[in-house]
């Protein structure tokens, strides 16, 4: 009997360890493909210090060729951004830093009073019927990760370009 119950559970067990390994059991809006995606710059504050970006969940670049390596760092699925809880991805920025991005802006400061990037939070607003598809970004120069965007150095808002 004992070895009858091994024999169904130890397949269930399996599945269960692929799908927390593949992260396929989570719910929620898939945040930035695996592949690179680019995003084509929407909000004023991106257009003037991010530019464009190309985005994977371990990097990200900016139009002028700058990047910041990333690491996942989790899920948020009640982020407060911009006044509405959304579902987020966390990213650890993993060697911080806060290059010179477009005319010299920074993520988080001005050339003398920057702050390094610690963590970049990624979600995806809701679309209007025929819009792009949206991406929202926000960055990040504590040492925890953020519940919020109320302390991010910036919210970059971004369409993604198909």
């Amino acid at each position: 009997m004992a070895h009858r119950s091994r024999l169904i559970l130890e397949p269930l067990a399996l599945l269960g360890l692929c799908l927390f390994v593949s992260n396929c059991a989570t719910p929620g809006p898939s945040f930035a493909a695996e592949s690179a995606e680019k995003w084509r710059a929407t909000s004023t504050t991106a257009m003037s210090i991010t530019g464009d970006v190309t985005f994977t969940p371990a990097k990200i670049q900016f139009q002028n060729g700058q990047s910041l390596a990333l690491a996942t760092a989790g899920r948020i699925p009640d982020f407060k951004a911009e006044g509405d809880k959304v579902a987020a991805a966390v990213y650890r920025v993993t060697i911080p830093a806060d290059p010179a991005l477009k005319n010299g802006n920074h993520l988080c400061g001005s050339a003398g009073h920057s702050q390094p990037v610690t963590f970049i939070v990624t979600w995806n607003p809701e679309a209007f019927p025929g819009d792009k598809p949206p991406r929202s970004m926000a960055a990040f120069s504590g040492k925890d990760a953020p519940r919020s965007d109320e302390a991010s150095c910036g919210i970059y808002n971004y369409e993604l370009d198909k």
